[in-house]
């Protein structure tokens, strides 16, 4: 397991790094964090006591994760350590998961909490170091604010009945018992989407496209023809962009003529939405916005 190690002088680099103290007031916790050149959401996390390292807070991410490049020694017991499977929006293989005595966000800490090991070398994209992904299982008992505008993460306590009737948003349900799946519509069409604020790039299937525009996928496929097109989700079945006029959650706008990726993500099969139309929703759909996230209530908004 020694391979799984590798501690380097940028590790101990992003360890030092503060990001201003969490806020609490009336069982919320307000946290400040950084976004990473790509948009991504860094925020300062404490495993076992030590000191803080920056983690991606996502939630496309149903695991916490160890960047497995910059896995500090000793930090965890190689007696938890147990073969699993990694599902990500671009592949499956064979990996491991942990167990951390002590996890820590804002003040708030979960003991014993299980993590997956993985390369997270292509998500840092040479632009910026993290040393992990803050995932569902450590989130899952709050309710979650991203004020995108002022850079601002909130946790909460869950939200009672009366709450949540009184709360606005779009009802979601729970794909795969971690991802937020809600509708989205695509002008004047309405389309699954996944939340993902560890996707920098929105994302549509090439049925998303032909719902919308019949016949533009052909028309897509014949320009890249002999390209070879980059795009950011790493995928070959990536055939262009879009600008969609309207996009819009619960009857509010939240983008209009955005581009997004005409992309056939093995994510989408992983979540048996490869079927249909479907949407990854990523974070330049959310930027200079606040996005409610109650999981008591599996309610969306975002304005």
């Amino acid at each position: 397991m020694k391979n799984l190690h590798k501690k380097t002088a940028s590790t101990l680099m992003t360890a030092t790094i503060l990001m201003g103290c969490a806020s609490v007031a009336d069982d919320n916790v307000t946290i400040p964090f950084k976004t990473s050149p790509r948009g991504h959401i860094l925020v300062p996390v404490e495993v076992n006591g030590e000191h803080q390292q920056l983690y991606l807070f996502d939630t496309g991410a149903g695991l916490t994760a160890l960047n497995s490049e910059r896995i500090p020694d000793n930090l965890y017991s190689e007696d938890t350590v147990k073969k699993s499977t990694l599902g990500r929006a671009h592949s499956t293989k064979e990996t491991y998961t942990v167990e951390l005595p002590s996890f820590e966000l804002g003040g708030l800490k979960q003991p014993n909490i299980r993590a997956i090991m993985m390369d997270l070398t292509d998500v840092e994209n040479g632009k910026f170091e993290i040393n992990g992904i803050v995932g569902f299982n450590f989130f899952k008992n709050y309710d979650l604010r991203i004020n995108y505008s002022n850079n601002e993460l909130t946790l909460s306590t869950p939200r009672t009945k009366a709450q949540c009737d009184a709360m606005d948003g779009v009802l979601f349900t729970l794909n795969s018992g971690s991802h937020i799946q809600f509708p989205v519509s695509l002008g004047s069409v309405s389309v699954p989407a996944i939340l993902d604020t560890g996707s920098p790039m929105t994302g549509m299937n090439g049925l998303a496209a032909e719902a919308i525009m019949p016949g533009v996928l052909e028309q897509l496929k014949a320009a890249s023809s002999g390209h070879g097109q980059k795009n950011s989700h790493g995928s070959d079945a990536f055939y262009g962009q879009l600008g969609i006029g309207e996009i819009s959650v619960n009857d509010k706008i939240v983008g209009r003529g955005s581009p997004v990726n005409v992309i056939d993500l093995p994510v989408f099969e992983l979540f048996k939405l490869d079927k249909g139309p479907a949407v990854l929703f990523g974070t330049n759909m959310l930027q200079n916005k606040t996005v409610e996230i109650s999981y008591s209530c599996q309610k969306i908004s975002i304005n």
